[in-house]
C-alpha cells in the first residue's frame, strides 16, 4: 500500500497580548467615560439622561476592565496551556502509542500508570 504518515496539524499559538495596546484602550475607557459624565452633567443630550450617571460614565471603564480580564487572564493563558499539549500529542502520535481514525483514539501500546492505585 502506498500509505505514508503525514504530519499533523496543529494550532499556532496567538501573539501575546500587548499591554501597550490595553493600557491605550483603557485610557480611551477613561476618556469616554469622562467625556459621558460630562455630556449628561450639562444636559446638553436629553437621551442620556435616563441612565444613572454613575454608570453611564463607568460603562466603557468597566466593558474594557472585563474585556482585559477575559481576553488576557483567561483565553490566551488557556491557548498557551493546550497548545503545549497539542505538540505532545502529536509527538506520541508520531511515536507510535496511538493512531487517530475518524473520531476514534485506537491505543497501540497498553497504557501504564506507575503511581496509580
Amino acid at each position: 500500500m502506498g500509505w505514508e504518515r503525514t504530519k499533523g496539524t496543529t494550532m499556532e499559538l496567538p501573539p501575546e497580548p500587548s499591554f501597550t495596546g490595553w493600557l491605550l484602550a483603557g485610557g480611551s475607557a477613561a476618556v469616554v467615560g469622562t467625556f459621558l459624565f460630562i455630556l449628561h452633567a450639562s444636559g446638553m443630550v436629553r437621551a442620556l439622561a435616563v441612565f444613572n450617571i454613575w454608570w453611564l460614565a463607568s460603562s466603557p471603564v468597566l466593558g474594557w476592565f472585563f474585556l482585559f480580564i477575559y481576553f488576557c487572564e483567561i483565553e490566551w493563558p488557556y491557548y498557551a496551556l493546550i497548545i503545549p499539549i497539542s505538540v505532545i500529542f502529536q509527538k506520541m502520535l508520531f511515536v507510535g502509542y496511538f493512531t487517530v481514525q475518524g473520531k476514534t483514539i485506537i491505543l497501540l501500546q497498553p497504557l501504564k500508570c506507575d503511581g496509580c492505585h
